[in-house]
Order: structure tokens, then C-alpha cells, then sequence
């Protein structure tokens, strides 16, 4: 039986970069759509759902509270949170696709170089 030392603690799939972030080689914080969010996300991200999380990338650094200040001493927050209506800004669709569209059209492009390349040769 395998120890419980061996599994990975998984904090979030981010829904935009299909990161799956884990707290031993990421340290990145991750923020779940909600009800009361869900409708100013779905704006900015389409096919986004309740449950659905974006990692901190996705968020302006200002909006996101690491912690509040008391008596000028910063007490840290053990799980980050966002501002207010934050909604996420940067990287909002995935760059995946358009990526491979355009390695495919390069490819074909070349096949059809080296096709013709072949045509004029055995006609020669």
C-alpha cells in the first residue's frame, strides 16, 4: 500500500491553460468562478461555468489580496483571494489551437512545395 507521501496535493486546474498547478512544484493560486461572479466571467471567458477555476495569471497583481495590514505588520492570507469584482484580463483565450493551425498550414504548404518539386522532376 502506497503512502500518503507518494500522492500530489493538486490546488487547481486552471480552465484557460489547462495547467494543473500542485502545491509542491507550483506556486500558483487559483480562483474559482462562483454565483455571484460567474455572469461578469462569462463575459470575458467563453464556456467558462460555476466551479470552473483560472489561475493568477489570468488577474491584474493589485487584485489579488495576499493579506491585510494590521497595525502596519502585513499578516499574510493562508489561501490568496481576489478583490471585489475582479474579473480575469490577461490571456483569455488559449493560444493552443491558432499555434497548431498555423504549424498545419505550414506543413501543408511545404507538402505541396515538394510535391510539385517532384511533379516538374519526373516530367523532366
Amino acid at each position: 500500500m502506497a503512502s500518503s507521501e507518494n500522492y500530489k496535493k493538486i490546488v487547481g486546474f486552471c480552465f484557460i491553460c489547462k495547467a494543473i498547478y500542485d502545491k509542491e512544484n507550483h506556486k500558483v493560486s487559483t480562483f474559482g468562478v462562483n454565483k455571484s461572479n460567474a455572469q461578469s466571467w462569462q463575459q470575458k471567458v467563453v464556456g467558462i461555468n460555476v466551479g470552473d477555476k483560472l489561475c493568477q495569471k489570468h488577474f491584474d497583481p493589485q487584485d489579488i489580496l495576499k493579506g491585510t495590514f494590521v497595525l502596519n505588520y502585513l499578516c499574510p492570507y493562508k489561501t490568496w483571494r481576489l478583490a471585489e469584482n475582479t474579473t480575469p484580463k490577461y490571456y483569455l483565450t488559449s493560444q493552443k489551437p491558432s499555434k497548431r493551425k498555423a504549424l498545419v498550414d505550414k506543413i501543408e504548404k511545404f507538402i505541396c512545395i515538394k510535391n510539385k518539386a517532384q511533379r516538374c522532376k519526373s516530367y523532366d
